[in-house]
């Protein structure tokens, strides 16, 4: 007979690791919902571990629906109950979309040192998937901060690493999220046509979920850089 708490982790498993799932996706609405069904379902059978994921993933769904403030709260509140607990499981990812927050709401500094610490918890525990998205994080921070030819550099440096790591991992979406930050910095150094051909074969490899917001802003993107390029032949 399989011991309680088993099927009691099981069972909450399923509600948790969706709002993780949906973070990546960046459906936003969809992963509220499920942390906060998560929350509740940890609460009653007091699992501090899963609480804490769902602090961290419903916060993040909460930053990016407007509530920066609430939902950085959260996400801070969530790590630090996670580490209460004395586990690491899901640290390093949960720690990217913490950053990626604070870059979004321009808080370098906050981010850089939360980057760090996602950074050594990789690298303590080879957490592939999470150092994928810490490279191209780590690209987008640089150009954040400043659009100089070293930054460049090293933000080019980062989006490549990130495209490779994902690749390794057959993480298609991440393939295509760090090929769309690295082709708007390509297009922004007069290099349209790499960049186009980077994201056309990024895109042709996600084959479902036309509907997501990675998806249709490469499609965009796409969309852009043609006739950009049709405008530059035309014009010569």
């Amino acid at each position: 007979m399989r011991a309680p708490w088993v099927t009691r982790f099981r069972w909450r498993s399923r509600w948790q690791v969706p709002p993780g799932v949906l973070n990546v996706s960046r459906d936003t609405v969809a992963a509220r919902e499920r942390a906060s069904e998560g929350a509740a379902i940890a609460r009653d059978h007091s699992f501090a571990l899963m609480l804490a994921w769902a602090s961290t993933y419903e916060g993040r769904a909460l930053a990016d629906l407007g509530e920066a403030e609430r939902g950085l709260s959260m996400m801070r509140e969530g790590v630090a109950a996670g580490r209460a607990t004395g586990s690491s499981l899901f640290e390093s990812f949960q720690l990217a979309l913490f950053a990626e927050a604070q870059l979004r709401k321009r808080l370098y500094d906050e981010s850089a040192e939360t980057l760090d610490e996602a950074f050594a918890v990789s690298g303590r525990f080879g957490e592939q998937f999470s150092t994928s998205e810490l490279r191209r994080l780590k690209g987008e921070l640089r150009l954040a901060r400043s659009c100089d030819a070293e930054s460049r550099r090293g933000a080019e440096e980062d989006f490549r690493a990130a495209i490779e790591i994902s690749r390794t991992l057959g993480a298609k979406l991440l393939t295509l999220r760090a090929s769309v930050s690295l082709a708007r910095l390509l297009a922004c150094t007069t290099r349209s046509a790499e960049a186009l051909a980077l994201v056309a074969a990024a895109r042709a490899e996600v084959t479902e979920g036309g509907d997501l917001p990675d998806v249709t802003e490469a499609t965009a993107l796409l969309t852009a850089a043609k006739t950009l390029l049709a405008y530059d032949s035309t014009d010569q």
